[in-house]
């Protein structure tokens, strides 16, 4: 999946662990959850800012598609901005985490960026013709972000603690 995963340094998970154990259970997975949603916000809204749009006015693309056991190919409409439309928090398997970046999984849905990697890192040039160049957004987001988000997660961590 390309998007940032939120994480902390070591030293800072450390130092929170110890300060959550001791509180318990009394601050839930829900504010821990909305600490965490509140402070990817920055970071959705620069990646949407960074994510390159193209400059076609849309385009087809086929997709192998398995209906009822029979196989197909259907074309796919793409629109410009499909990609900076995809771009928002998505809820991580386990239960403390959630990642910031473009939403896919299924290629026959609107504003799905299965290609989003290719974007971000570039292809390299093949026998086939030449490789696309890499076109950053997630990574110049987070690091104009990281401050701010950091400042957010911990001020509503804050306020659920001043709660108790």
């Amino acid at each position: 999946m390309i998007g940032v995963n939120i994480e902390l340094d070591r030293a800072d998970l450390i130092k929170i662990d110890k300060v959550l154990a001791r509180l318990g259970q009394k601050v839930g997975r829900r504010r821990v959850m909305k600490a965490l949603r509140r402070g990817a916000k920055p970071l959705v809204l620069s990646a949407k800012r960074n994510a390159p749009v193209s400059g076609k006015k849309s385009y087809f693309t086929a997709h192998s598609h398995v209906s009822k056991g029979a196989q197909s190919t259907r074309l796919v409409l793409h629109k410009p901005g499909e990609l900076k439309r995809s771009i928002g928090v998505i809820a991580g398997k386990d239960r403390w985490s959630l990642y910031v970046g473009p939403r896919f999984g299924d290629a026959m849905k609107a504003n799905d960026a299965w290609y989003a990697h290719f974007v971000e890192f570039g292809t390299s040039s093949t026998g086939w013709g030449k490789g696309i160049p890499e076109s950053p957004y997630m990574r110049p987001a987070w690091d104009e972000t990281y401050n701010e988000v950091v400042k957010e997660i911990s001020n509503e961590l804050s306020k659920a603690v001043m709660e108790l």
